[in-house]
């Protein structure tokens, strides 16, 4: 009542709010006009594949999983949607779609990506951006170790100007897919 004499219930906006102990009216209305809706947080680790966060993603009941989602059409004109996730923390309120979660997550994936691909290393054996972020990706698979990182992107720089094959594990495993035990 006090909102629609204060005209502020076309103001209201729909979420899930924390209302501190002996909030007046007023301060009620505000918060609730405010869109300070209370974020939750899902967080997509380096090394995650697009259907383990797929899987993070479904299994949080605070997340809408009601709609259909295809990582594929994710990601249209790639093979898999391997990659472009971008790895990190993302707020969320409760009810928001996986998709648009999914979405999010992508977006900064092209973003970092492309952002790197400029600032680039002259020199180096990749012809697009997707070359350097599977290179990226199987390096990360092959150490967590961030100090040995150079030294292994090196070694695979070096075999792929050779023209030999990388034969590390983190290709032979994803290949295997299900199958690796």
């Amino acid at each position: 009542l006090y909102a629609r004499i204060d005209g502020g219930d076309g103001r209201m906006q729909a979420g899930e709010y924390r209302v501190p102990a002996g909030t007046t009216p007023v301060g009620l209305l505000q918060l609730l006009t405010s869109g300070d809706v209370i974020q939750y947080q899902v967080t997509f680790p380096e090394g995650l594949t697009a259907a383990e966060a797929l899987s993070r993603l479904l299994a949080d009941p605070r997340i809408d999983n009601s709609g259909q989602v295809n990582l594929a059409e994710l990601v249209p004109g790639y093979p898999n949607p391997e990659g472009w996730l971008f790895p990190d923390t993302y707020q969320f309120p409760r009810g928001m779609p996986v998709a648009t979660i999914l979405t999010r997550a992508h977006r900064t994936m092209e973003k970092v990506l492309q952002e790197e691909w400029v600032a680039r290393s002259a020199g180096l054996p990749y012809t697009s951006p997707y070359e350097a972020l599977t290179m990226a990706s199987i390096i990360e698979k092959e150490t967590g170790q961030p100090d040995e990182r150079p030294l292994i992107a090196a070694v695979f720089v070096s075999r792929l100007r050779l023209g030999m094959r990388l034969q590390t594990d983190p290709t032979i495993i994803y290949g295997l897919g299900t199958e690796f035990d």
